[in-house]
């Protein structure tokens, strides 16, 4: 879902819904991810929200 997000080809609503939920940009995750330790434990913390909305969507 980030590179759906990075690359922004979210749908709208969906693109909406990222960003009132986790309020980070481009920028911050591309920091996190690349130059910030533990890349990893950054990512897992998406996959909460992730499994919800599959389940919920």
């Amino acid at each position: 879902m980030l590179q759906y997000y990075l690359y922004d080809t979210f749908d709208g609503d969906l693109k909406y819904r990222f960003d009132q939920k986790f309020g980070v940009g481009r920028d911050e995750i591309l920091d996190n991810v690349y130059r910030q330790p533990l890349p990893n434990r950054y990512l897992a913390s998406f996959t909460p929200s992730w499994v919800r909305t599959a389940v919920i969507s």
